[in-house]
């Protein structure tokens, strides 16, 4: 198992002046099995939300997040947004996979 922190994006208001639904977001921790991640790229959503403002908080602006796509089942996926680059999670996955 690899542990990973996730991103989570909790929903607030539509603002009709910015003409999309607010949004926080929070970090936690979570486990998974490297043999079920099927996918790992860049985040671009939120590489490009933290240039301009901090996602989380006291995250150093150097931050980057990447997008992992873990097999859930016979058909099913989830993706979930992660803290790290593609790299390092990457290099986890390896150093895990028996």
């Amino acid at each position: 198992m690899i542990k990973l922190t996730e991103v989570v994006t909790s929903p607030s208001e539509y603002d009709p002046e910015l003409e999309r639904v607010k949004c926080t977001y929070s970090l936690r921790s979570f486990y998974v099995n490297p043999r079920f991640i099927v996918s790992v790229a860049d985040n671009n959503k939120f590489n490009s939300l933290h240039k301009s403002s901090p996602v989380v908080k006291d995250l150093i602006p150097q931050a980057r997040f990447t997008k992992i796509v873990v097999a859930t089942g016979v058909h099913g996926t989830t993706l979930y947004n992660v803290l790290g680059t593609p790299e390092q999670h990457l290099q986890s996955i390896k150093e895990n996979v028996i």
